[in-house]
């Protein structure tokens, strides 16, 4: 878990000064900084605050809207997968400069991991035969549809995408929780998890791959002693549209446990749909159980 991430996203939220978050929680200026820093971590009060404040922002981001296309993004790629040239357009999506990712393949910036296999092997085949190829691969915000071509007078590889933004999207500072790499959000309704972010995935040991099969099943990921404060969070969500930050383990695809902190958003009533923020808090866990006044 890493509560400087979480800080620094939010105070980027909040106008990008350390004093309006400051204002907001009740903490000095100099506290916001060592957090941010980390040189010291929030306390219980102030971590259940600011996973309720992150909660908040990433889900008033949901917003229904009409597709939107960001056709013709070019962009032009070594044998080595690299980028040489990019759609600066780009940049609007990742918060991130293009000049940046030069040098890098797509799948570290605007290609989403779960279609990094399927491109490499349509790129692998374009070079290999020479002729055009093409991909299309459903990601958590767009879907894609790439051409690709070789051209031999400039040994590129070349490449044309379609994104378009899906039914249920996700504003700039939606896109910039969701992407945030420390902390997991996942959209779900009563019993399974159709979209999640890469940190969900990493805490749990699940792919991408294994979401598009259906779904992770959250209700069997998670341990019988949980179901109460389940239940609660459900009922919570269709009384008042959220359920306050609670502490709970799932199970890990290998059978081991993650312990995390929950909070989440009702997004949709009817079917119940909800927008959820998942933080990693077992490594503090194990360092709580091997202090020295638990160990005396």
């Amino acid at each position: 878990m890493s509560w400087p991430e979480i800080v620094r996203t939010l105070r980027r939220c909040y106008g990008g000064k350390q004093e309006s978050l400051s204002s907001l929680l009740g903490a000095s200026q100099a506290t916001i900084s060592r957090w941010e820093s980390g040189r010291q971590a929030p306390g219980p009060s102030f971590r259940d605050e600011l996973i309720r404040l992150y909660n908040s922002n990433i889900n008033t981001s949901y917003a229904r809207t009409a597709n939107k296309v960001l056709a013709g993004m070019a962009f032009r790629l070594d044998r080595q997968l690299r980028h040489l040239a990019l759609d600066p357009r780009i940049q609007d999506l990742i918060h991130h400069p293009t000049g940046k990712l030069l040098g890098h393949p797509p799948w570290e910036s605007w290609l989403p991991q779960g279609a990094r296999r399927p491109f490499e092997s349509a790129c692998c085949k374009v070079l290999e035969t020479g002729e055009p190829g093409e991909i299309r691969y459903a990601g958590p915000l767009y879907h894609y549809h790439i051409k690709l071509w070789w051209e031999p007078d400039g040994a590129k590889l070349m490449g044309e995408g379609q994104m378009i933004e899906r039914e249920t999207a996700l504003d700039s500072i939606g896109r910039l929780l969701f992407h945030c790499g420390s902390v997991g959000m996942v959209k779900a309704d009563s019993r399974r998890i159709f979209e999640t972010n890469e940190a969900f995935l990493r805490m749990t040991g699940y792919s991408f791959e294994d979401l598009a099969d259906g779904g992770l099943d959250w209700v069997a990921m998670t341990p019988p002693e949980f179901a109460e404060a389940d239940r609660r969070a459900l009922t919570e969500l269709r009384n008042i549209g959220e359920f306050r930050p609670f502490e709970k383990e799932y199970w890990r695809k290998d059978g081991s446990r993650v312990t995390v902190v929950l909070a989440g958003t009702a997004v949709k009533s009817d079917p119940l749909i909800a927008a959820c923020s998942i933080i990693d808090i077992s490594a503090s866990k194990t360092s709580a159980s091997l202090s020295p006044q638990n160990l005396t």
